[in-house]
């Protein structure tokens, strides 16, 4: 063998030996690499106790918990809806930057407005090459994506008519909807919303915006709208010192001094004294948002995946307000989620009185097969008694001798003419064998071989 050869066999063999040696070390540290967790930031304009929020929250663990990954989720509250100016977004931002410096994010699912625009101005820089999901979005625009390639998500896309076409066809003789707010950026999104599509409506209704009413100065108004009004609820409200007020607490402040009927076009104002409306839900936008991130993570582009802008929005009514206000539930829309409604007795009781109905359906069942049986042998009993007594009739009456015998040649049976002819009684002959009657044995042979034959 030459020297080259042998040199090269060498290394084959050394690099070889490395491998078996440094494998074992090194393929947990890949496999480690490799299901490391995926790190998300959940980035929120609000506060957690917002049941808008806590509402998102629950919709994105409700996806991530069933998934394969290995996801590591941590929320940021901006709190924008208690203090929200430039100063607070510049300390916002250089808390953050800070904060983040040294640490990595694989994902960031935003919520509403404010997050959404705070990642629009400061993302690339804080968040660098960091796909970002946003939900809750109002009145969005193709544009604001504009060079944002990594950005995709739901919009929250409230349903306004929707809610004012079927508050008006409960209530057909209103005139005027009153709408309270708080200038804060979620109401003025909302209003421009509505002020595109009044002018469908302004022939025949009168839209009355009451812009940065506290709720004194609100219920104060409520108390004196005229019987003709519905009030429609698109904002949070806030008390006499500035302080913001839970969306549910507000609107059950205002029902409480309110005889005229609520309506709004979120799911956390129901079952606090809304009637009702085409509601979105905080739930369906991190459910949402959250199926997209696990599309992305999973290694999909963010460019492949469009901007969802329609809401799966419910129609949604309170049956206590409903019977407040006359309002039946044939109605409301059809396949309407109404909460509140009196409980029955086979609501309450389903699975029992199915599970009666089912038992006593089988026991009828099998009545029914016992009886049909009963019936069918009572007939074929009757039919044979009947065939019985018209078999003796033909026997007895004939007037040739019959009789009938076992294969031994016994007499089991007889009729009177046979009987007469050989002069026995019938428990005589019954038993005799049928050879025993023949006097002559030439008579009795020739009978055997006719029985034997027959």
């Amino acid at each position: 063998m030459k020297e080259k050869e042998k040199i090269t066999i060498s290394k084959y063999l050394v690099l070889l030996i490395l491998a078996i040696c440094i494998g074992p070390v090194c393929s947990p540290l890949l496999l480690a690499r490799n299901n490391e967790a995926k790190k998300v930031l959940v980035l929120h304009s609000y506060h957690h106790g917002l049941s808008w929020d806590d509402g998102i929250d629950r919709g994105i663990e409700s996806v991530f918990e069933k998934s394969d990954l290995d996801i590591e989720i941590q929320f940021e509250y901006m709190d924008t809806k208690r203090i929200y100016d430039q100063e607070y977004l510049d300390k916002l931002y250089k808390i953050y930057k800070y904060k983040f410096r040294n640490r990595k994010v694989n994902l960031i699912i935003s919520t509403d407005n404010n997050a959404f625009n705070f990642l629009l101005e400061h993302g690339n820089e804080l968040f660098p090459q960091t796909p970002v999901v946003f939900c809750g979005v109002n009145d969005f625009k193709d544009g604001m994506l504009e060079d944002r390639s990594l950005y995709t998500g739901t919009v929250e896309a409230i349903d306004i008519r929707e809610t004012l076409d079927v508050a008006l066809k409960l209530h057909p003789k209103t005139e005027h909807f009153i709408v309270y707010g708080d200038n804060s950026p979620t109401y003025l999104a909302n209003k421009a919303i509505l002020e595109r599509i009044i002018p469908d409506y302004e022939r025949s209704i009168d839209f009355i915006f009451k812009d940065n009413f506290n709720i004194r100065e609100i219920r104060e108004h409520i108390l004196k709208l005229p019987s003709n009004s519905l009030i429609l609820l698109i904002s949070t409200i806030r008390d006499e010192q500035g302080q913001l007020i839970s969306f549910q607490r507000s609107a059950e402040m205002m029902a409480a001094v309110s005889s005229v009927p609520l309506y709004g076009c979120w799911d956390f104002f129901l079952g606090h004294g809304i009637v009702g409306g085409k509601l979105i839900s905080g739930f369906s936008q991190g459910e949402t948002a959250a199926h997209i991130a696990l599309t992305i993570l999973d290694g999909e582009k963010v460019e492949n995946i469009p901007v969802l802008k329609e809401s799966p929005n419910r129609y949604m009514f309170d049956y206590k307000q409903m019977q407040r206000f006359g309002i039946d539930l044939s109605d409301i829309p059809e396949d309407s989620i109404v909460i509140n409604k009196p409980r029955t007795f086979y609501s309450e009781h389903k699975g029992l009185i199915w599970s009666a109905i089912v038992g006593i359906g089988g026991l009828v069942l099998i009545i029914f097969i016992l009886a049909s049986n009963i019936i069918i042998r009572r007939r074929a009993e009757e039919s044979l008694l009947e065939s019985k007594e018209h078999y003796r009739t033909l026997f007895e009456g004939s007037r040739d001798a019959i009789f009938l015998h076992n294969l031994e040649g016994k007499f089991i049976d007889a009729n009177q003419a046979m009987l007469d002819l050989f002069g026995y009684t019938r428990e005589e002959m019954i038993g005799m064998n049928s050879i025993d009657i023949h006097a002559h044995p030439e008579d009795r042979s020739k009978f055997l071989n006719e029985l034997v034959q027959k």
